[in-house]
């Protein structure tokens, strides 16, 4: 699968293929991004470059066709290994994600395969995913290997939280980041190639935040459902009609059922679909488009600067979550900014 099959990310892809045709590689790259961005399909398409038995374009990309692509492809290439923190105990019972660990027994036996040279391609590779998971054991060891890399190996590490590997591992890695993709790249894609209808398309790609990952593992339909739920407990009408009491409520229950960093961008794509109306009044460029009779008249009562401010307030609320701010009261106090914002005027 050569690099043209990844969508976007065309300035790691560049650095990448430029150190493949002069051949010159880093012995540890960290590839690092929001999750299902296509970090580990990079690593994978690197990894059949570097070990292709028949290269292309001078050597900067895979063939994808040849007995060494194929085998990394399906996982079975003898000098192409991968780990990840074990997603299950031995009694097939699911682990939590917060509890989710690479540990030293899996850096350690990736340091016996490293050790021995290629059995067949050019290099050994090890593609570490989540590699931010490792626990402090397994960190310290991996670092060992890093301090002292042995000759024709090299490791891959995968990570979305890049802050959480040692400083040292970080320091003696080439450090690659990968971008959201665009609304538009995501929207395209899921139109060609799972042939979803444009609406569906454009709400999906708006979910899933730049991440292609997520995008094609979503289904439209799950979050259509979604987003009805988030905006009408906390709909503009709502909010008026209960007053006081509905804003507590709502807040209540957004948060009781952790649907606050999900509420947020929701409402982050409903109030950028009234501000695109206000401003250019074309629905084409609307997310939400099968609720352009809400937004437009949600829109009709406020200003865009309102609306701005709103959305520089949700940026806070993020900020504040990440402190470990109290997340309903911070709910309440930006659902109260909201039942002013658009509350209509009495006449004198």
């Amino acid at each position: 699968m050569p690099f043209d099959t990844i969508i976007g990310h065309d300035r790691p892809k560049q650095i990448l293929q430029a150190g493949l045709r002069k051949e010159q590689f880093s012995h540890a790259y960290l590839f690092f991004g929001n999750k299902g961005i296509g970090k580990s399909l990079t690593a994978k398409m690197l990894a059949q470059t570097i070990n292709c038995e028949e290269p292309v374009k001078n050597g900067s990309d895979a063939c994808g066709q040849c007995w060494s692509c194929t085998q990394i492809e399906n996982a079975v290439h003898p000098d192409v290994f991968c780990t990840a923190p074990m997603r299950f105990t031995k009694d097939n019972i699911p682990i939590p994600d917060a509890r989710l660990q690479i540990k030293i027994e899996q850096v350690r036996e990736m340091q016996e395969h490293l050790v021995y040279r290629a059995l067949i391609g050019r290099y050994k590779i090890y593609i570490v995913d989540d590699a931010d998971r490792m626990n402090k054991e397994a960190a310290n060891c991996l670092l060992k290997t890093l301090e002292e890399p042995p000759d024709h190996s090299l490791i891959f590490l995968i990570s979305s939280r890049p802050q959480h590997l040692l400083p040292t591992i970080r320091s003696r890695c080439q450090k690659l980041r990968f971008t959201p993709l665009s609304l538009s790249a995501i929207q395209e894609t899921l139109e060609r190639q799972q042939q979803r209808s444009a609406d569906d398309a454009r709400l999906t790609a708006g979910f899933s935040q730049g991440s292609l990952g997520v995008a094609f593992e979503t289904n439209p339909i799950e979050v259509r459902k979604e987003r009805d739920h988030i905006v009408n407990t906390v709909g503009i009408d709502s909010l008026m009609q209960g007053g006081i009491l509905q804003i507590f409520s709502a807040s209540e229950a957004l948060t009781k059922s952790n649907f606050t960093d999900t509420t947020l961008t929701w409402l982050t794509h409903w109030l950028r679909d009234i501000l695109i109306l206000q401003i250019s009044n074309n629905p084409e460029r609307l997310m939400n488009k099968d609720r352009f009779t809400d937004l437009a008249q949600a829109g009709e009562r406020c200003t865009p600067k309102i609306i701005i401010d709103l959305l520089e307030t949700i940026q806070s609320m993020r900020q504040g979550l990440r402190r470990n701010l109290n997340a309903q009261v911070q709910m309440e106090v930006f659902l109260l900014k909201l039942h002013d914002a658009f509350e209509i005027p009495t006449s004198p």
